[in-house]
């Protein structure tokens, strides 16, 4: 995502934002140089009110440039025995400013933010109890990531949860008896 204007357009007083977008990195058209956060302040640190004036008032025209995360390692579907739980994970680089896993049930139509389960809002996500059916993670329900960030929200690919029934355990109770 870029934006191409006057700095004073971009920078928030009092934050190291642009109109909602993490400032990362100025290009200064005028001279085609490159100023980073870190040139102005410590990074994570505000921009102070008197920086954003400094700057405003050069009338510098700038590009800012900002980049989506990306997903560097996809979540993989998982195959587990009623009632376990499954567990699903990805790794994310880059900024970005929120998790959500999403689950869509098996036969519906949109995606959710999951309920349940553990780590809802981490890169490690893992269910409740399972089921084959009829319950609130199921076989052939979806799962995925949510990434958020400045831009918008990038997705994982989805992967499906696959439940197998449990086998049932058989007990044979013999009597024996002796004749004679």
């Amino acid at each position: 995502m870029t934006g191409t204007g006057d700095v004073a357009d971009y920078i928030t007083p009092g934050g190291n934002y642009f109109n909602g977008l993490l400032l990362d990195t100025l290009f200064l058209g005028s001279a085609g140089s490159t100023i980073r956060v870190a040139d102005f302040v410590l990074w994570g640190e505000e921009l102070s009110d008197a920086d954003c004036h400094t700057l405003a008032e050069s009338g510098i025209r700038a590009t800012l440039a900002v980049s989506a995360p990306t997903i560097s390692a996809q979540p993989t579907g998982q195959s587990v025995t009623a009632p376990a739980t499954a567990n699903f994970t990805a790794t994310v680089s880059g900024t970005y400013t929120g998790l959500r896993w999403q689950r869509q049930a098996a036969g519906a139509g949109g995606w959710a933010d999951v309920s349940g389960g553990t780590g809802g809002t981490t890169t490690s996500y893992t269910t409740g109890a399972t089921a084959v059916s009829g319950g609130s993670f199921n076989s052939t329900d979806r799962f995925r990531l949510a990434v958020d960030w400045s831009g918008g929200v990038v997705y994982s690919t989805d992967v499906a949860l696959t439940v197998a029934s449990p086998v049932p355990v058989l007990s044979h109770h013999y009597t024996w008896m002796r004749l004679g």
